[in-house]
Order: C-alpha cells, then structure tokens, then sequence
C-alpha cells in the first residue's frame, strides 16, 4: 500500500498545507514515536492522535486541474514514468517538475506547489 499513497512525511505537508481529503480510506495511524503504519478506515476504531490520511494518487489526481490556466495560457497536466519514479508538472510552467519515487508523492508536491503559488483552485 504504501507505494499507492503517500508518505507519512508528504501527508504531514498537505495536512499543514490544507489540503485534504473528505472520506479518506487509508490513514497513516502511528504505532511508535516515529514508526506509522497505513490502515484502512474499516480497520480503525477510533483516529488518534498524530494520524495523517495516506492519500492514494487517484484522490490526488482528483485535484489537480487537467489544465491550468496560466498567463493567458491553459497548460496541460504531464505525468511522466521514470526509471526511478514518477515526474508530474504543467506544460509550459518552468521549473515546476515535481519528481518523486512514488507517483502518489509526486502528485503531492506539484499540488503543494500549486497552492503555495495561489495556482490551485479550492474545491
């Protein structure tokens, strides 16, 4: 599961961000300090403290636009397969490749991108 959501570290980051989920159905729930394991919801009784969703990469795809207007432009969504991960980013906007070992962090970062640039539409 956990190469289909994402990391602990990247759940943090769009918790912080605002960015969530409604209905998550896999949770990041902490077994140690530092040791987190992802549960289904139908698994869990109660979310405890220091849970984070473990979004999966097709409720990320949910919010990135298809096409992002952009200086006059509408740029086209691009997810690129690497070798040793996954490359997310606009056509067109520079610098803005986001590449990361899993496709579901990857998706996350061009999302954090796009909010902290006031890109990204609320939904």
């Amino acid at each position: 599961m956990k190469d289909h959501a994402t990391s602990i570290e990247m759940s943090e980051k769009l918790k912080e961000a605002g960015i969530e989920i409604k209905n998550s159905q896999f949770y990041h729930i902490p077994r140690t300090k530092d040791e987190y394991k992802i549960y289904h919801i139908s698994k869990i009784d109660v979310l405890i403290q220091g849970s984070f969703p473990a979004l999966l990469a097709t409720e990320l795809l949910e919010i990135l636009p298809y096409e992002l207007p952009y200086n006059g432009s509408m740029l086209k969504l691009n997810i690129v397969k690497l070798k040793d991960g996954y490359d997310v980013g606009y056509i067109g906007l520079e610098f803005t490749w986001h590449i990361a070992k899993t496709l579901a962090d990857s998706l996350a970062e061009m999302i954090l991108y796009l909010k902290k640039n006031n890109l990204l539409n609320d939904k």
